[in-house]
């Protein structure tokens, strides 16, 4: 049971009691913490900091802390196991006052281990197991934020925390293979219970061989076109993606490492133009490199 700091009866505090979402039992061993809530914009902007220590609840799911008459306050909570953060705002006390508190937490996702492998069966040393978070204006293959967990072991495994499975999407690439990507709608359906292994879960994924686009763009009179932008578009389990490229003196550009049947948009605009010139979808199979002829009307 964590100790409750001695309150001053000049000071206000605020008494948190932390339930788990779903059940509503006590969410002991929370750990819970206490900020001054972020106010202003512009010039009179104060970003939030914390002003306690954390603390851990106790058997009820309770915390105490000794606040600051007069400031904005918010309560930042996670489940014991760390679980997904909670942020609560709390209004300014008067001096003296008190104020309970109340905040539903999840518990954090059960381990995962990922088993990789490749198309003939073979279990893949050293892919990388990225989570990925909001998608955001294109930067490379994945527009957004990601950030390498774990790569894969001799045996095509991957362990994952659960905090580890906090971000939407979860990336499994390996060189030479086209990406998968892992929704938390797709984990939910293909995640199964490991026998005497507690709560973690497992899935098992398979890597094609990765396509690709070797792209030639001349003009009517078969000469080669410079400069021209190169752009492809396609889905992973919900998660739009796209990469551009634009082609050298010879006219040319190689694209690699696509996903092998799923539909890409492949898209070419004149520098001259605003729209593109040439756009068709294509599906293309697993180690497939696919010439593309594009002539343009110039």
């Amino acid at each position: 049971t964590t100790a409750r700091p001695a309150v001053d009866p000049v000071q206000p505090t605020v008494e948190v009691l932390a339930r788990h979402a779903g059940d509503g039992s006590p969410a002991a061993g929370a750990t819970i913490g206490q900020w001054r809530r972020a106010t202003g914009e512009g010039v009179t902007y104060r970003p939030a900091r914390r002003i306690a220590d954390d603390q851990v609840a106790d058997l009820e799911g309770r915390a105490t802390f000794v606040a600051r008459p007069d400031w904005p306050l918010e309560i930042v909570a996670r489940a014991a196991g760390n679980g997904p953060m909670l942020r609560v705002p709390v209004e300014a006390l008067a001096a003296g006052s008190h104020r309970e508190v109340q905040v539903r937490v999840e518990r954090p996702p059960a381990p995962l281990r990922i088993v990789v492998q490749s198309d003939d069966g073979i279990p893949l040393v050293g892919a990388s197991v990225r989570t990925l978070a909001e998608v955001q204006p294109p930067r490379g293959a994945f527009p957004g934020r990601s950030s390498l967990v774990r790569r894969t072991d001799g045996n095509g495994f991957a362990d994952l925390d659960g905090a580890d499975r906090e971000r939407p999407w979860i990336v499994v690439e390996a060189a030479g293979f086209g990406p998968l990507v892992l929704s938390e709608e797709t984990l939910a359906l293909r995640a199964r219970s490991l026998r005497g292994a507690g709560s973690r879960q497992q899935v098992e994924v398979t890597l094609s061989s990765a396509a690709g686009l070797a792209v030639e763009v001349t003009d009517r009179d078969s000469a080669p076109v410079q400069d021209v932008q190169v752009r492809i578009e396609f889905d992973l389990d919900g998660l739009p993606l796209e990469s551009v490229a634009s082609t050298g003196r010879r006219g040319r550009v190689r694209i690699g490492d696509l996903p092998a049947g799923v539909g890409i948009t492949f898209a070419a605009r004149d520098p001259g133009s605003s729209e593109p010139s040439f756009q068709e979808v294509y599906v293309l199979e697993p180690g497939e490199r696919r010439a593309l002829a594009v002539q343009l009307d110039r």
